[in-house]
């Protein structure tokens, strides 16, 4: 899924780069503020009893901000930073009507992303095309589950982890002078590993992919 979807956006870009040849001009740097929704995907977004550890996660936010400066033509570098929380769904988990379950709670899946990007655009009069590709660290921490029973307590703390990460992404953006409103489709993923105790007390690991399909809006200055 994910090798059609960047071949897909690869696609996108190129059509519209070869369009835009004869018009084109270049930006020598901007900063840029994104809100987007993050979707997990693949086994992030897991919520059956038959894996060992389903994440239960759910659609959350991102926010991300970003600095561009152009290395030479069409292509640009910069470095990235965001922050992406997903819920868990804890109806999947155990249900609040649930006669056995008296009392429940949980704190979020969390990363944040420091990345370095590198960025092929077209410009246009007014408009810009892009596609990127970011690689980097995620500074990540494993969501929280407690639920109190009549027989006992469910409880799955938190753990933190660092590990690589990557991005993918394509958007648009219209200018307004200096300033440019976009939209952006993108993946970005990591794959930590947390530490979980099980009910007889012992300690294990196990590594939880985390990739989420992203979509927002963004607010670009061009510097």
């Amino acid at each position: 899924m994910m090798k059609k979807f960047i071949l897909a956006c690869a696609l996108v870009l190129t059509t519209l780069a070869a369009s835009a040849q004869d018009t084109l001009t270049y930006k020598s740097s901007s900063i840029r503020v994104q809100f987007s929704g993050a979707w997990p995907t693949g086994d992030f977004n897991s919520d059956s009893f038959d894996k060992e550890y389903p994440p239960f996660a759910m659609a959350g936010p991102m926010l991300q901000i970003s600095y561009l400066r152009n290395l030479q033509g069409t292509w640009y570098a910069g470095t990235s930073l965001a922050l992406r929380w997903n819920q868990v769904d804890l109806d999947k988990f155990a249900k609040e009507s649930d006669a056995l379950v008296l009392s429940r709670e949980s704190n979020p899946w969390q990363s944040v992303f420091t990345m370095a990007d590198l960025q092929y655009q077209a410009e246009t009069p007014g408009r810009v095309f892009y596609m990127a590709g970011s690689l980097g660290l995620a500074f990540n921490r494993k969501a929280s589950i407690k639920v109190n029973t009549p027989f006992g307590t469910i409880n799955q703390p938190a753990h933190n982890n660092i590990a690589p990460a990557y991005g993918f992404n394509i958007g648009i953006i219209e200018y307004f002078d200096k300033l440019g409103i976009g939209f952006e489709l993108g993946i970005l993923s990591t794959k930590p590993t947390f530490e979980v105790t099980n009910q007889q007390g012992r300690k294990t690991t196990y590594s939880q992919p985390m990739p989420t399909i992203n979509f927002g809006i963004s607010a670009t200055y061009t510097l």
